[in-house]
């Protein structure tokens, strides 16, 4: 029995460490990020060992710790992520079930109010009661959206939605994280630059060669500030109506 909860444990640990959301929206942009300081790593052990192996370890102990820092790049978008939502007047899932806004109809919010009585007990406040407390009742939007989240991922674990969050993630880390990321890019290339200069070795030239690339990506993520809000914006429109609308789907399914 032991064995078994044994197996069981290593079989969740390593889905987690590789779950399609987490790889997508955390450790992708946190590699983009602190691979900088993995080309670093490398070419100063490189200069100093002049051994492949010393090298190619340094750059998988590098690799490990960045995995361990994409945390940083999470938090970073998480605390974006709540100047973005000022600027969208409330994140998308929320705002587009006010009845103030326009995105879906009146009959089909009426759907989801419904729908959402029937799954979770919550009932979500009608126009008159939310034109005299919005903040209530965004608080039980929010509170229902909590729930078709865990609702769609256990019923539709690998709808169209999953895709449109992580995509969302992804942007939101990368946006959050874009000053970190020319900052490490730019010290990258100084340095790697400098190693060059002073000992030829082409390991080196490479580096600087993809730190200057990414200082490049990093500094046109930094400068089209205004563009970058507006995309990240429509892919969390499409995240929160692809997930509204596998739970009304699958909610209209299970009550056939």
């Amino acid at each position: 029995m032991g064995h078994i909860f044994s197996m069981t444990e290593r079989t969740w640990s390593l889905t987690q460490l590789f779950d399609y959301y987490e790889l997508r929206a955390r450790v992708i942009p946190a590699v983009l990020v602190f691979l900088p300081l993995v080309l670093s790593s490398i070419s100063v052990t490189y200069v100093l060992s002049n051994l492949v192996p010393w090298a190619t370890g340094s750059g998988l102990l590098a690799l490990a710790v960045t995995y361990a820092l994409s945390f940083i790049v999470r938090a970073l978008g998480r605390r974006v992520e709540i100047s973005l939502w000022a600027k969208w007047d409330g994140p998308p899932s929320t705002r587009f079930m006010r009845w103030a806004d326009d995105f879906f109809s009146p009959d089909t919010k009426q759907e989801y109010h419904e729908a959402i009585r029937s799954e979770f007990g919550i009932c979500l406040k009608d126009e008159t009661e939310e034109h005299r407390n919005p903040s209530q009742a965004d608080k039980l939007i929010m509170d229902a959206f909590r729930q078709v989240r865990s609702f769609v991922r256990i019923e539709d674990g690998k709808g169209v939605w999953n895709a449109h969050n992580a995509e969302y993630g992804f942007l939101r880390n990368i946006f959050g994280s874009r000053f970190l990321w020319l900052t490490l890019a730019l010290l990258g290339t100084i340095l790697c630059g400098y190693l060059f200069y002073i000992t030829g070795i082409g390991v080196t030239v490479v580096s600087v060669i993809i730190n200057g690339f990414l200082a490049l990506l990093a500094l046109l993520c930094c400068s089209l500030h205004t563009q970058m809000i507006e995309f990240i914006k429509q892919v969390a429109d499409r995240y929160a109506e692809s997930t509204w609308g596998s739970f009304i789907t699958i909610h209209r399914r299970r009550t056939k």
